[in-house]
């Protein structure tokens, strides 16, 4: 399957008002962090499903930063993120950044777009 976007109206926004662009941005990354903390379950988790809470240190350590011009970096703070993440050899994977961005990337985005009141 192809998707094919249509970014003439992010484009227009980030030529035209660069500072609206990283305002909205920024209330991405954030908004996508919170939902990351949220996806964390209680106790046990299944395969392929977020990874449940221990001691709260990975959801604790869910953060963004800025890395540029009109780019943010959401990342965790641990070494173990990664390999909740995708899994290992000896674990299967507890994803909880990757089923959050596809959320984003399929309807939030836009949604938080059209919400934030710059474009039409």
């Amino acid at each position: 399957m192809t998707v094919r976007l249509n970014k003439a109206k992010l484009e227009r926004l980030i030529r035209e008002t660069p500072e609206r662009a990283d305002q909205m941005l920024r209330g991405v990354a954030t908004e996508i962090v919170n939902d990351i903390v949220l996806s964390f379950g209680s106790g046990v988790s299944a395969a392929g499903d977020p990874p449940g809470v221990d001691t709260g240190t990975l959801r604790a350590s869910m953060r963004w930063s800025k890395d540029g011009k009109l780019r943010y970096l959401v990342q965790d703070g641990v070494i173990y993120g990664i390999m909740l993440e995708w899994g290992t050899e000896n674990m299967a994977a507890r994803p909880f950044v990757t089923p959050v961005f596809e959320e984003w990337r399929q309807r939030k985005f836009a949604d938080y777009v059209r919400d934030f009141g710059v474009m039409r």
